[in-house]
């Protein structure tokens, strides 16, 4: 299952989890106990704390909803208004403070304050750049208020944390740049070819490739920050290529768009200043409003974009909020601690970033699953209950690709295994994956129809179509879904599935069956005669038949035109 319910309240979700007895609880249930000055949340089973569980909304691949993305700015009632703002606040900073009105950039008003209240100016705007990424990443996808909330702390983070991105992504261009300049000095005072003219030629052929590297990189580290915010985990390249590896597709496709969003921002900003940016005072008073709300745009809809990729492939990445973490080893007091290899296990940026933790809380219990399971032989009935358990509990724990890993390898030994196909139904539900959606359910019906588990089957029915309009059973499981719902009285929606068999599935045998059906229940259980008249006419007009198990055709269209013309009110009203 993918979602834990209140082990008291079936009928709730769960708000906390209870590593100890693996059960989830609500608000209601669960009791609480102040030591010192902290109050912990108790299990009200076992007693033991209890986990908060966060819960992420599905949606859909960012691709898919690009729309949504270049509108988030302008999704408020009153979006205007910090466009204006900034608008008016650039055409102050740039019409006056640089001279722009009078074509005196080096005015004295521009030396004392342009530089320094357009680093304000700019800083403001990677601090905005940087909350909607936050926010956005959490699954808040309504636009952010430009004063939101906001304290001095909150202003600092966000700027502490571009400044981070920038150094992670180009600190080997930062390292690389000093170098090649020392080495280019050197090579003009030195005639004799040696290390100083390799290591210039060796620099200058790195520098670009290295540049690229950081322009390409730099989104990644800027997600990586923005969600752990853990400066050393973003500064090891093999940690971010194996991170983009985890994302390769979604990635190459936000990374483009990225920069084709800048890209097209630096064009039209060019075209701006061509066009708008004549002697008339007017015009570049516009200009420079243009370019303000350009520049607010540009970066809300990428802050927006990055942390919507962020929320989107977090089931992928793992990752979650940590304090910044120290990668030196923990020693006794009084011996020296020495480090001369790369961190790894715990203190490794894989550990940092990895989320808390309901399977390694649990070690005990999982230690005794691994033995059951190596006892098991491979294959058994025994060894497969044993892999559903576990998948579940990966499940519960929103561990979803672990679980269906687990679940896919059940179902190579039994390809029709009800437990696993539900789970991994309900997995990608959770994800909003509504091809794999479509692909499992059609399995997963057939096994239930097998089963006779008709409720169970007319809900799959029921959600999968609401992912995917196209999705339809076998004839034959049509029919039966309709019958059973025929038996329980449910008369519309009986008639409602007879009609699909016969549109959907119009050349089977079992088509012409069930439109007769269908008309019957709509004219003899529903009194829908209109309906009905027209399911008749199609049905004779469709099929060229006269007669239809005792029923003859013509006649029936007879009497219940004649019905309707007794009655019009009644039938057609």
């Amino acid at each position: 299952m993918t979602m834990i319910n209140c082990a008291n309240h079936p009928d709730k979700e769960a708000d906390h989890y209870c590593g100890s007895c693996g059960l989830g609880f609500c608000d209601e249930c669960v009791g609480s106990r102040v030591f010192e000055q902290t109050r912990v949340c108790l299990c009200p089973r076992c007693g033991f704390a209890v986990t908060p569980i966060k819960r992420y909304k599905s949606v859909a691949p960012f691709h898919k909803n690009l729309g949504a993305i270049f509108s988030y700015p302008w999704q408020r009632k009153y979006w205007w208004a910090p466009f204006a703002g900034v608008a008016i606040a650039n055409v102050f900073l740039k019409g006056i403070f640089w001279g722009g009105f009078w074509d005196l950039p080096q005015t004295v008003m521009a030396t004392n304050y342009g530089f320094g209240l357009t680093l304000i100016y700019y800083l403001f705007l990677a601090f905005f750049f940087f909350r909607i990424f936050r926010d956005s990443e959490k699954g808040n996808f309504d636009t952010l208020e430009l004063l939101e909330g906001s304290s001095v702390d909150g202003y600092i983070k966000p700027l502490r944390e571009l400044f981070e991105s920038l150094a992670a992504a180009f600190l080997p261009v930062l390292i690389a740049l000093p170098l090649l300049v020392l080495s280019i000095q050197s090579i003009r005072y030195s005639e004799a070819f040696g290390i100083v003219h390799i290591m210039g030629v060796v620099l200058g052929l790195a520098f670009p490739v290295l540049l690229i590297y950081g322009f390409f990189v730099l989104p990644m580290v800027m997600m990586i920050i923005g969600v752990s915010k853990n400066f050393r985990a973003a500064l090891h390249p093999l940690f971010i290529i194996v991170q983009i590896q985890k994302m390769k597709r979604e990635y190459l496709l936000a990374c483009a768009l990225f920069y084709t969003i800048v890209t097209a921002y630096l064009a039209v900003r060019v075209a701006a200043w061509i066009f708008l940016y004549p002697e008339m005072l007017a015009l570049k008073i516009f200009y420079f409003a243009v370019v303000g709300a350009l520049e607010l745009y540009l970066f809300m809809v990428l802050g927006h974009l990055l942390g919507y990729v962020a929320h989107q492939c977090r089931f992928k990445l793992k990752w979650t909020e940590s304090e910044e973490k120290t990668f030196e080893p923990l020693v006794p007091a009084g011996q020296p601690a020495a480090q001369t290899s790369p961190p790894t296990g715990a203190d490794s940026p894989e550990a940092v970033l990895a989320p808390p933790d309901f399977e390694d809380a649990g070690s005990e219990s999982e230690k005794e699953e691994t033995e059951e399971e190596e006892a098991a032989e491979p294959g058994s009935p025994e060894d497969l209950q044993n892999k559903l358990n576990k998948a579940e509990e990966k499940s519960a724990s929103r561990l979803y690709n672990e679980a269906a890993e687990i679940f896919q390898t059940v179902l190579q030994h039994d390809p029709e295994n009800r437990q696993a196909l539900t789970g991994l139904q309900q997995i990608y539900v959770k994800q909003n994956e509504w091809r794999m959606i479509t692909k499992n359910a059609r399995t997963l019906s057939v096994v239930l129809w097998k089963q006779k588990e008709m409720d169970e089957l007319i809900t799959l029915y029921e959600q999968t179509r609401s992912f995917n309009q196209d999705f339809y059973p076998s004839p034959e499981i049509l029919w039966d879904m309709a019958a059973y719902l025929e038996n329980r009285a449910e008369f519309l929606e009986a008639a409602r599935k007879y009609r699909e068999l016969g549109v959907v599935h119009k050349t089977h045998k079992l088509a012409v069956p069930a439109l007769a059906r269908c008309a019957v229940l709509l004219e003899e259980k529903e009194e829908k005669l209109d309906t009905a008249l027209k399911v008749w006419e199609a049905l004779s007009a469709r099929y060229e038949i006269k007669n239809v198990e005792g029923v003859d055709i013509e006649e029936k269209i007879r009497v219940i035109k004649g019905k309707i013309s007794e009655d019009p009110q009644r039938y057609l009203g």
